[in-house]
C-alpha cells in the first residue's frame, strides 16, 4: 500500500509539477540556444 500511495502522489498534482517544468525547461532551453545556438523542443 505504501508503494502505491507514493506512486498516486506525484501523479496526483501534475499540473503543478509540469508547470514548473515548463518553466525550467524554457530556461534550460534558453540557455542551450545561446549556448550551442540549436532549440529542441
Amino acid at each position: 500500500m505504501a508503494k502505491k500511495n507514493a506512486k498516486k502522489e506525484p501523479v496526483k498534482p501534475p499540473p503543478k509539477i509540469k508547470y514548473e517544468d515548463t518553466g525550467k525547461f524554457k530556461a534550460l532551453d534558453r540557455m542551450m540556444r545561446e549556448n550551442r545556438g540549436t532549440r529542441f523542443e
